[in-house]
């Protein structure tokens, strides 16, 4: 049986799917890759990945031979980031030949548009990995005085990690990906706008970043 795993958005795009049979056989199968799976004597097969599970019965249909491993979700913000977060998204279905052959194709034009990195994303990138440095030396500063030193050094490094993250995936980084990013991230903006103590000025940079860039990020790309 041959098992392709392909989810919508990069979601887990690092990760393995845990591949078991009925018999206690196990396999690791790439997030965007292939698998060739035994199935004699087997009566199911079960795909885990963290929270997300699927199981399908075997023997498989009559002209269908192969399994498409997916996640089914709903695509706008902020749907999409609560199913995948607290929902068990995985469904594994069967396909034939054809639709096995081409099912990469029909994903990507259901889902996602590619991002363009024009001179608006470059900006925004450039502005949100400063804020994050700036979070990183203010918690630093605060990390002793203060209890919200600690999170917030957390958040930075969390920050950082997801933009430089963008960066390096940003050919096959969706524009929907981008914006919900940049939403989340102009929302604690704001947050600890109202709760932190920080220097006016940066305070004034902040809610301009959050409140006014965004919304430009928003007509352009909500159409």
């Amino acid at each position: 049986m041959k098992i392709k795993c392909l989810f919508p958005g990069n979601y887990y795009r690092l990760r393995n799917v845990v591949v078991k049979t009925s018999t206690g056989k196990q396999y690791a199968l790439p997030v965007g890759g292939m698998l060739d799976v035994d199935t004699t004597n087997e009566q199911w097969v079960s795909f885990k990945l963290d929270y997300h599970r699927a199981t399908l019965s075997l023997p498989e249909p009559p002209d269908q031979d192969s399994v498409l491993v997916t996640l089914k979700y709903r695509v706008t913000f902020p749907w999409n980031f609560l199913d995948v977060m607290f929902k068990n998204c995985m469904k594994a279905s069967w396909m034939s030949k054809g639709e096995f052959e081409n099912v990469s194709f029909l994903l990507e034009k259901q889902h996602i548009e590619p991002m363009a990195i024009g001179i608006t994303e470059k900006l925004l990138l450039g502005s949100f990995i400063a804020i994050m440095l700036f979070y990183l030396v203010t918690s630093i500063r605060l990390f002793s005085a203060e209890a919200t030193g600690g999170f917030l050094f957390l958040y930075s490094l969390a920050g950082l990690f997801s933009l430089v993250r963008i960066i390096i995936a940003r050919k096959c980084i969706s524009r929907v990906f981008f914006l919900n990013v940049l939403v989340i991230f102009a929302f604690i903006n704001l947050v600890l706008v109202h709760y932190q103590n920080f220097h006016p000025m940066a305070e004034l940079v902040l809610v301009i970043i959050s409140l006014f860039i965004l919304p430009l990020l928003l007509l352009r790309y909500v159409r």
